[in-house]
């Protein structure tokens, strides 16, 4: 591990091959990035490669009392985006140049879950007042970055209409896609495609920081072989 002292961090494994499709690469090389808030105003990066077993040199930047939240990273392009402050603001990690930016301040307050939108532009989505709000970040005429809100949804024309108050948080997404996770306090989980508005309920009201679906698949007519 990284030899500094940490209070908050996270983390990402990437697949290493250049030109993968990432359909079966979990026997390749790959590399680890790790993100720590140690104490104090810094939040650093480190990064472990598989084929040389070494952690290579770290960076970092002043993210004053934002500390990295362990949320779920986000990897568009050639970048990995980080949570931090539980949402107050964003950390970049350009992979390719090893440097650290952040994306600060957000247009909301609370909670949020970035994905990847349109024409793989960064996006996020968070809850407020039991509706759902997506921003995107485009570049206006001058290639100045902005967020842009993008759509505005009520949980109330959506979800089951509740017995009791109940508050609602974003804790996840499926990624590749529009669909995102809503736990709602006495109701339970549900699924949300934001495009179809199609909901599911996949589970029961609870204590959820964040929810990573898992997904598998193989090709048809292959049989699945097993060695015991």
């Amino acid at each position: 591990m990284p030899p500094y002292a940490l209070n908050a961090y996270a983390g990402a494994v990437l697949c290493a091959v250049d030109g993968c499709d990432h359909l079966d690469c979990h026997a390749g090389p790959f590399l680890v990035v790790f993100v720590g808030t140690p104490s104090g105003l810094e939040t650093w990066v480190s990064i472990y490669s598989s084929e040389t077993g070494v952690w290579g040199p770290s960076v970092s930047i002043d993210t004053g009392f934002n500390q990295v939240d362990g949320k779920r990273s986000l990897l568009i392009g050639d970048a990995l985006y980080f949570s931090l402050g539980y949402g107050v603001s964003i950390l970049k990690y350009d992979l390719g140049r090893h440097e650290l930016s952040e994306i600060k301040p957000l247009p909301v307050f609370g909670p949020v879950i970035f994905m990847e939108v349109e024409d793989g532009a960064l996006g996020f989505v968070s809850e407020l007042n039991n509706c759902i709000y997506m921003w995107v970040r485009q570049a206006d005429a001058n290639g100045t970055r902005r967020w842009e809100e993008h759509m505005v949804m009520e949980l109330e024309t959506v979800l089951p209409r509740p017995a009791t108050q109940t508050t609602y948080e974003v804790v996840g997404f499926v990624e590749g896609t529009d669909t995102i996770f809503i736990s709602g306090s006495h109701v339970g989980v549900f699924m949300l495609d934001l495009k179809s508005r199609k909901v599911k309920k996949v589970g029961e009201s609870g204590a959820y920081f964040f929810i990573l679906p898992y997904m598998s698949f193989y090709t048809p007519g292959i049989k699945l072989c097993f060695f015991l």
